[in-house]
């Protein structure tokens, strides 16, 4: 089982969101956490960007979020949930914003 801590690599948190589509499990809230902050490294987030994870470790973020979202429907728009969102996506909303523009 992965070890979450506030400073993951991007290889850790690749493990650890492909266990969890192993096991077929949405993350815990402390582990989503784990993850936002270990985002908040700047290489960590240009390496997700730069090598964008497979859509099976998208989806374990995306059902994470759904989750979040059930729980607490004013985190709907909750800055930590879209950043987590648009930097396991490799920037993909950024990206398309900036195109049309």
């Amino acid at each position: 089982m992965p070890h979450f801590s506030n400073h993951m690599s991007y290889h850790e948190i690749a493990d650890a969101l492909h266990h969890a589509h192993l096991t077929s499990r949405a993350l815990n809230s402390q582990e989503f956490e784990c993850i936002s902050k270990s985002l908040e490294n700047p290489l960590t987030a240009k390496l997700m960007e730069l090598h964008p994870l497979p859509p099976t470790s998208k989806k374990v973020i995306d059902a994470t979020i759904d989750q979040i979202r059930a729980r607490n429907p004013q985190q709907q728009n909750n800055p930590v949930v879209l950043g987590v969102h648009g930097i396991i996506y490799g920037g993909e909303r950024e990206k398309t914003a900036a195109y049309l523009n």
